[in-house]
């Protein structure tokens, strides 16, 4: 939890009421609702979660291993400099109940989530988007089915954005060469772990959010 509040002190500062978020502000309106779910669903349980950019609002939404659902909007009110995230609904159970290794912990999803979005962002501004452009993102964990890879537990990440007018997407899923269940504990210091980009028809285990 101190890890997530320290990072949402960081990024508070350049929130401005009124203001439309774009692709840039994301982070740190996810960060905001992120806290918000720590205290409804326990971070640590998350195994999805989504950001999509409403004008003035980012609806986040977050899915955990029980299947439990939670959905916040979060903005900045006139007046004020600090991010607020409301609760948009109940708590609601998906029934999409999932296994989570214990050494995938949260700091390490949003670590190789990180590494997946500075691939993406590279891709796209030379594609002559940019970071800005970037309308919802979201990553979810599934293991992997490819009796033929020894990956285990991938990470996907996928990015909503325009080009010239256009809506795009991008879709990258990031795993751990040579471990068959899960990322090792030393994963963030490792250069094992791998994103690559994937087709739409190869995508796998996206959850309804």
């Amino acid at each position: 939890m101190k890890k997530i509040v320290i990072s949402l002190i960081l990024t508070m500062n350049f929130a401005f009421a009124g203001d439309d978020i774009d692709g840039t502000k994301i982070p740190q309106y996810f960060a905001a609702a992120l806290v918000q779910a720590d205290l409804e669903l326990d971070a640590e349980t998350l195994v999805a979660w989504s950001s999509e950019v409403e004008g003035d609002e980012l609806e986040v939404k977050f899915l955990n291993t029980q299947g439990l659902k939670v959905s916040y909007g979060c903005h900045v009110h006139e007046g004020e400099d600090e991010i607020e995230c409301h609760e948009e609904g109940d708590v609601v159970s998906t029934g999409q109940e999932q296994e989570k290794d214990e050494e995938m912990t949260l700091e390490e999803m949003q670590e190789i989530h990180a590494k997946a979005m500075e691939k993406v962002i590279k891709r796209i501004t030379r594609e002559g988007s940019s970071e800005s452009e970037i309308t919802a993102t979201k990553l979810w964990l599934h293991e992997d089915s490819d009796s033929d890879h020894d990956h285990g537990v991938n990470i996907w990440t996928k990015v909503n954005y325009n080009l010239n007018g256009t809506a795009k997407t991008r879709w990258v899923v990031c795993h751990e060469h040579g471990h068959s269940h899960s990322f090792s504990p030393v994963l963030r210091n490792s250069d094992e772990v791998k994103c690559h980009w994937s087709a739409e028809q190869n995508v796998e285990g996206e959850p309804e959010l």
